[in-house]
């Protein structure tokens, strides 16, 4: 299958099935990816790269007297560990 056909597909499909999961719609403790957007494959979006799993969490706010910005996190990169913040309405696809 190529990108124009895949395209195709999208295009021919019915508003209810190309309903997005965002992160507020995940449990914690879920497990997700950022949804895949277009891109060039090169590190500007693109289906063919690999994708981060992250896993949502409880909020954790950083001591605003450790840092000059308040930093909320909710989210960590099972990787490696590093925590993140993702927005409620950001786009998602749930993984187990």
């Amino acid at each position: 299958m190529d990108g124009k056909r895949l395209k195709e597909i999208f295009t021919e499909c019915s508003d209810e099935f190309l309903e997005p999961m965002t992160f507020k719609d995940l449990k914690k403790g879920n497990k997700y990816i950022s949804m895949p957007w277009p891109g060039d494959n090169k590190g500007d979006g693109g289906f063919k790269g690999e994708h981060y799993l992250f896993q949502k969490i409880n909020p954790i706010v950083e001591d605003p007297n450790k840092h000059p910005v308040i930093c909320t996190y909710n989210a960590i990169r099972i990787k490696d560990g590093s925590l993140t913040y993702f927005s409620d309405n950001s786009l998602v696809t749930k993984v187990e």
